[in-house]
C-alpha cells in the first residue's frame, strides 16, 4: 500500500487527521521520520489547535459564561482567562503542549483514585457561609455565619479587604461573576446589594446599587450569557424577578408569575429559569416571556439506581496535622490518592433506605442547570438527573428515557442548613450525611451505566474529624479543583499582656477552636515533574481499595437511621482536651523559663523567700494577673460553648450566632484592611497599619 504522504495532498491528509484521536496521532507520529516531520514540524499548530478546540469544548462550559478558546488563550504563556486554581495553563508554549495538559487533567478526573493535592484556607475567625473564587483576580469572596464579607488572597491566604459584621447580615447568600467582578448579597428588608470589584486596588469593592423588592424574597442567582449578566430572584409569594446587571444602574427586565410557596432554590439557563417547588418538583419558565415551559416532577421517573455510603470516616488522632488550615495555599501540597474514596453505582432502589420519606412526599431542594444537563437533590437523599433538559420538558417519552433517580443513604439531617448541589463540566457534587459525593454524569441524552464501565463516583469527608461535622453551606466544581466549606479547627493568637516595665507577662499563645474553612481539592497534575505528573505518591494503603458493595447482611431490616449525635459525642472529650488543656500544657512547658511566679511556682521555696517574693509584687500587677486568668477562663468557656453548639447541643439560633462572633481583640491578628461602616462618616479612619498582617 502506498504511503498517503506520497499520493494525497496535504489538505486531504489534514482533513482526515481532524477525525483522529490524539492517541492515534501519537502512534502515527512514531511510524516514520516523514510522518514525524509532517505532524510535529510542518503542520503541528494546525493539527493540535483543532484537537485543542475539541477537548476544550468537551464539557458544557457555556452554562455560566461564554468561553472562546481563541479569546481566552490569545497568546501562549499569558492566557487571558485561566479558570484554574493552580494556574494550570500558565506557561503554555504551543498547541501541542496545551493538548497535553488538557489530556493529563482529564485523565486524572477520570481515574478511579485520582492524585489530589489539598489546601485548607481559614478566613478570619468566623465560620464561612458562602464563598466564590475569582481565578482571574486570584482571590476568594466569602460571607460568614457571623456577618460581614471578606476577600482573601487565593495564593497566600492573606486577607485583602472586608466589610464588618454590622454592614452585612449573618448567613448572607452570595453570588459573584468573575468576568466583571460583580458581587451580590442579600440584606434584611427583601433587598439585594450589588457591588463591583475595583480594578485599580486589587481585592476592594464598591457598592453600585440596591435592588428593592415589594414581596418576600427567598433566593437569587447570577449568571452570564453572551456577555450579559442576569440576576434571577424568587419570592415565596408567587413572583420571580429578572434583573439586568450589565447596565448601570441595574434594570428590572421582567416580573414572572409563578406558583406560590417556592422554597428559594433556583437556577437559570440562557433562556430559562428553574424554580424549586418542594414536593411539587421543579418548574421551568422563560426569562423573556414569563410563560411556563413545563414541570419536571422526579416522582414520575422510572429509572432507579442507588449508591452505598462509604465506610465511616477513620478515627484520626486529635493532634494530627490534618486539622486546621494548611501551611501553604497555592500551589497545594501533599499529593495523595486516598482523599477521594471510590464508590459504586447499582441498579434498583436502595435495599435499606435511611429516610422514611416516600418519593411522593419527598421535598426537592437545590436544582442546577448546566448546558443540557439538570440535577436536583431532595430531603430524603435522592438525586434527580436529567441528561436532556429541554427535551424532557417538551416530550414525556424523552423524559422517561433521559431521567434517573439516585438513591443514597441520606436521612434528611443535613437538608435544612445543607442540601447543597453543584453541577459543572459533566460532574455533579452533593452532600449526603457526612460526605460530599462527586458523581460523573453520563453522556448527553443517556442514562448512567453500572458495572465495570461505570464512570467515577467519589466521596470525601465534610470535616477533618467526625466530631466536628456540620452541613456544607457551599460547594463548587471547577476546571481543576473541587471547593467546599469544611469544618475543622481554626487557630487564633492571643496578644501578649504588657507589664508596667514594658515586658510581656506571658508570650503569645495559639488557641484552637472549631470553625468552617474552605477546603480545596486540586486534581491538576504536577507539571514540575515531566513524565511523573500523575505518578503514585502515597496514601493508597489507607483506605480499602474495594468500596462497600451491595451486601445488606450486616444491616438489620427496618433499623432506625444512624444517629449522628452518638458518633460526635464519642470523641467530644478528646476534642475539648485538644482545644483547652493540651495547648495550655504545651505553652506552659515551652515558656517555663520565662514564666512569672504566679504562673509557675518554684519547686522549692521557703517561707522567707516566699514572703520576699510576694512583697515585691505590686497590687496593680496582681490585678493584671487576675485579669489574665479571668480572660483565659472566658476563652476556654467560649471554646467549650462553640463545640457544644456545633455538636447540636445549643439552646437556640440567637445564642448560637452570638457564640460564633469572635473577640475583636483577637480578630485584629488576622484581619486585613476593612471598609468603613456604611453608616459612618466619610472621614472615619481605618484600622492602623499595625493591624494588618
Amino acid at each position: 500500500m502506498p504511503d498517503p504522504l506520497q499520493v494525497l495532498p496535504a489538505e486531504v491528509i489534514l482533513r482526515c487527521i481532524e477525525f483522529t484521536t490524539l492517541s492515534g496521532i501519537a502512534a502515527l507520529n512514531s511510524t516514520t521520520k516523514a510522518w514525524h516531520g509532517f505532524l510535529d514540524a510542518t503542520h503541528q499548530d494546525t493539527i493540535y489547535s483543532t484537537q485543542a478546540h475539541d477537548l476544550y469544548s468537551l464539557h458544557p462550559r457555556s452554562d455560566r459564561e461564554t468561553l472562546s478558546l481563541n479569546r481566552d488563550f490569545k497568546v501562549f504563556g499569558t492566557p487571558q482567562n485561566d479558570r484554574s486554581f493552580v494556574k494550570y495553563f500558565h506557561g503554555v508554549q504551543s498547541w501541542k503542549d496545551f493538548c497535553k495538559r488538557l489530556i493529563l487533567l482529564e485523565r486524572n478526573w477520570n481515574a478511579k483514585r485520582p492524585v489530589v493535592r489539598e489546601s485548607v484556607v481559614q478566613v478570619g475567625y468566623d465560620p464561612v457561609w458562602r464563598f466564590k473564587p475569582d481565578f482571574k483576580r486570584r482571590f476568594i469572596v466569602s460571607t460568614s455565619q457571623a456577618g460581614g464579607v471578606c476577600v482573601t488572597d487565593m495564593d497566600d491566604g492573606r486577607m485583602l479587604w472586608r466589610l464588618r459584621r454590622e454592614d452585612v447580615r449573618m448567613c448572607a447568600h452570595l453570588e459573584y461573576d468573575q468576568e466583571s467582578g460583580t458581587a451580590c448579597w442579600d440584606r434584611f428588608g427583601n433587598a439585594i446589594e450589588v457591588w463591583k470589584a475595583d480594578e485599580v486596588e486589587r481585592g476592594t469593592f464598591h457598592r453600585t446599587g440596591i435592588l428593592e423588592h415589594d414581596c418576600e424574597t427567598r433566593g437569587f442567582q447570577l449568571s452570564r450569557f453572551n456577555d450579559k449578566e442576569t440576576l434571577c430572584v424568587v419570592s415565596s409569594e408567587g413572583k420571580g424577578f429578572v434583573w439586568d446587571l450589565s447596565v448601570h444602574p441595574p434594570q428590572r427586565q421582567k416580573v414572572l408569575e409563578i406558583e406560590n410557596e417556592a422554597v428559594g432554590h433556583l437556577d437559570q439557563g440562557q433562556d430559562t429559569v428553574c424554580y424549586s417547588m418542594g414536593t411539587r418538583g421543579y418548574h421551568v419558565c422563560s426569562k423573556t416571556t414569563g410563560e411556563m415551559l413545563g414541570k419536571l416532577d422526579p416522582k414520575d421517573c422510572q429509572n432507579i439506581y442507588h449508591i452505598a455510603h462509604p465506610p465511616p470516616q477513620l478515627t484520626l488522632s486529635m493532634g494530627a496535622p490534618n486539622h486546621g488550615p494548611t501551611a501553604q495555599v497555592c500551589p497545594p501540597q501533599s499529593p495523595r490518592k486516598d482523599r477521594l474514596t471510590p464508590l459504586k453505582l447499582y441498579n434498583g432502589p436502595h435495599p435499606v433506605p435511611r429516610s422514611p420519606l416516600a418519593i411522593e412526599n419527598d421535598e426537592w431542594g437545590s436544582g442546577i442547570i448546566s448546558g443540557n444537563y439538570m440535577c436536583g437533590v431532595s430531603r430524603g437523599g435522592r438525586v434527580f438527573i436529567c441528561t436532556d433538559f429541554l427535551g424532557a420538558l417538551a416530550d414525556p417519552a424523552r423524559f422517561a428515557s433521559t431521567t434517573a433517580i439516585l438513591h443514597t443513604e441520606g436521612d434528611g439531617s443535613t437538608f435544612e442548613l445543607g442540601g447543597w448541589l453543584t453541577l459543572k463540566n459533566g460532574r455533579a457534587a452533593f452532600e449526603i450525611i457526612d460526605n460530599v459525593y462527586i458523581f460523573t454524569l453520563p453522556d448527553s441524552g443517556t442514562l448512567p451505566e453500572v458495572g465495570e464501565i461505570q464512570r467515577p463516583i467519589w466521596a470525601t469527608p465534610i470535616s477533618s474529624a467526625q466530631q466536628l461535622a456540620v452541613p456544607v453551606s457551599f460547594m463548587g466544581i471547577y476546571d481543576d479543583c473541587i471547593m467546599y466549606t469544611y469544618t475543622t479547627l481554626g487557630f487564633r493568637s492571643s496578644s501578649p499582656r504588657q507589664r508596667r516595665n514594658g515586658q510581656n507577662t506571658r508570650s503569645e499563645r495559639t488557641r484552637a477552636f472549631p470553625t468552617k474553612a474552605i477546603r480545596i481539592l486540586s486534581l491538576a497534575p504536577d507539571l514540575s515533574q515531566p513524565g511523573e505528573e500523575l505518578s503514585y505518591i502515597e496514601g493508597l494503603e489507607v483506605n480499602d481499595n474495594n468500596p462497600r458493595g451491595n451486601d445488606t447482611s450486616s444491616i438489620r431490616s427496618g433499623s432506625a437511621p444512624r444517629a449522628r449525635g452518638a458518633a460526635m459525642q464519642a470523641g467530644l472529650l478528646q476534642l475539648m482536651a485538644l482545644l483547652t488543656n493540651d495547648q495550655e500544657d504545651e505553652t506552659s512547658n515551652s515558656d517555663s523559663d520565662n514564666s512569672h511566679p504566679n504562673d509557675r511556682e518554684p519547686a522549692v521555696l521557703d517561707e522567707a523567700a516566699r514572703a520576699e517574693l510576694y512583697a515585691s509584687i505590686t497590687e496593680q500587677e496582681q490585678a493584671e494577673w487576675a485579669e489574665d486568668d479571668a480572660y483565659e477562663q472566658m476563652l476556654e468557656m467560649e471554646d467549650r460553648q462553640q463545640i457544644a453548639e456545633m455538636m447540636g447541643f445549643g439552646d437556640g439560633e440567637e445564642e448560637a450566632m452570638e457564640m460564633l462572633r469572635s473577640d475583636d481583640e483577637d480578630e485584629v491578628a488576622v484581619r486585613g484592611p476593612y471598609a468603613p461602616s456604611l453608616d459612618d462618616d466619610e472621614d472615619d479612619e481605618w484600622e492602623d497599619e499595625g493591624d494588618v498582617v
